[in-house]
């Protein structure tokens, strides 16, 4: 690689060294790396059982090399070459008759494009772009089929409102989910759980899953079990980490915060009745979760939430045990909602909670209510001076 020929292509790609010394490195480097390259090639030719170097061969070489190959078409036939003067080489043109050129016949139209990319689905959500199947085309004849809204009873697996396409895999999944999660086995409500909170092909269900949840809490507040397992279900959905779930947090949080400040939760009759303390408070924790990890900047869920809560507290027509899930609730939110909305209203709480302790709280419930309300502010109170 000659000087000569080095300082002519730094001059043609604009760039001028006038360093002799520096020319003559770049020649020796220039040299050396070619040299290096063919050696490389001549290990892939031989490999291949070739006597002839090709130019795949120099590609793989600079592969190996970590150099990026060269691209662009190649020539049906040799490069002839001339030259300019001493040292210097260059292609020969072919030279082309205008003539030729302007009666020679037109290029055949390209064809149609048939193949284009799109969206399918965007954080599991399908868009509305004509690429994509409408929800209410019947496509029932490809294997799939319609999930439309039935109503609810308690021997009927519940069925989603929004009607959606939906693969007949899915649907069979839906089904067997909503009747194990709602059956009377601990076993099944378990496993359902367990794979609603690891599946990662559910995106579909998300909003089916959410709507089951929902209209089960609607319908069947006198039953802890279907309360406690809908609300497994939605903190399953929740800690999925392969689901996006941000556009469906306004549905899910009504469903959460009816089972933190509902009038009635279970049956009273029941033996189990008095667990109802510990689902407003698993719920609050929920909606806790939803408020500080899974909202955006923008997004209103938190203040609503806390205004709900604060309303539910302090509400003197609401029953004791609404008080204690809306102070349930605000201690969720963490030590700032505490000292901000609890302690400022205390004092204001404590007259109406003392009429409830002395037994004088007629439909706001009894006085064992009353106290365990009391037990809440106070404990939430002492979180807030930690």
């Amino acid at each position: 690689m000659t000087t000569e020929l080095v300082r002519q292509a730094s001059e043609a790609a604009g760039v001028v060294v006038r360093d002799p010394g520096a020319i003559q490195f770049l020649a020796n480097d220039i040299d050396y790396r070619v040299r290096e390259v063919i050696q490389e090639a001549h290990k892939f030719m031989r490999h291949s059982k070739r006597a002839k170097l090709d130019p795949s061969d120099i590609n793989n070489a600079l592969r190996v090399r970590n150099v990026e190959p060269l691209y662009g078409f190649g020539a049906p036939d040799e490069f002839s070459f001339g030259t300019a003067g001493p040292g210097v080489f260059h292609t020969n043109d072919e030279e082309i008759n205008l003539d030729d050129l302007i009666n020679a016949p037109l290029p055949t139209v390209p064809l149609d494009i048939s193949i284009t990319g799109h969206w399918l689905a965007i954080e599991g959500v399908q868009p509305a772009i004509p690429q994509n199947p409408t929800p209410h085309r019947d496509v029932g004849s490809r294997g799939y089929s319609t999930v439309k809204s039935e109503s609810l009873s308690d021997d009927s697996a519940a069925k989603a409102i929004v009607s959606q396409v939906m693969s007949k895999e899915l649907q069979l999944y839906f089904e067997k989910i909503s009747g194990a999660l709602y059956g009377k086995e601990p076993r099944l409500v378990d496993a359902a759980i367990d794979s609603v909170a690891g599946d990662p092909g559910i995106n579909q269900l998300v909003p089916y899953l959410v709507e089951l949840a929902a209209e089960r809490v609607t319908k069947q507040l006198k039953s802890l079990n279907v309360l406690q397992s809908s609300m497994r279900l939605l903190r399953a959905l929740l800690g999925n980490p392969h689901l996006f779930m941000e556009p469906h947090l306004h549905s899910m949080l009504p469903t959460i915060l009816t089972c933190v400040v509902g009038k009635r939760l279970g049956d009273p009759a029941s033996d189990s009745y008095s667990n109802h303390y510990d689902l407003r408070s698993s719920a609050a924790t929920l909606a806790a979760r939803i408020c500080t990890k899974h909202t955006s900047a923008n997004n209103s869920i938190p203040s609503r939430t806390v205004r709900t809560l604060l309303r539910a507290w302090l509400d003197p027509t609401k029953p004791f045990v609404t008080h204690f899930g809306g102070i349930s609730g605000l201690g969720a939110m963490g030590k700032e909602a505490v000292r901000s909305m609890v302690l400022p209203n205390v004092q204001a709480y404590g007259a109406l909670i003392e009429k409830g302790l002395k037994g004088d709280g007629g439909e706001m419930g009894s006085s064992l209510e009353a106290k365990r309300a009391m037990d809440m502010v106070v404990v939430r109170k002492k979180f807030a001076r930690i």
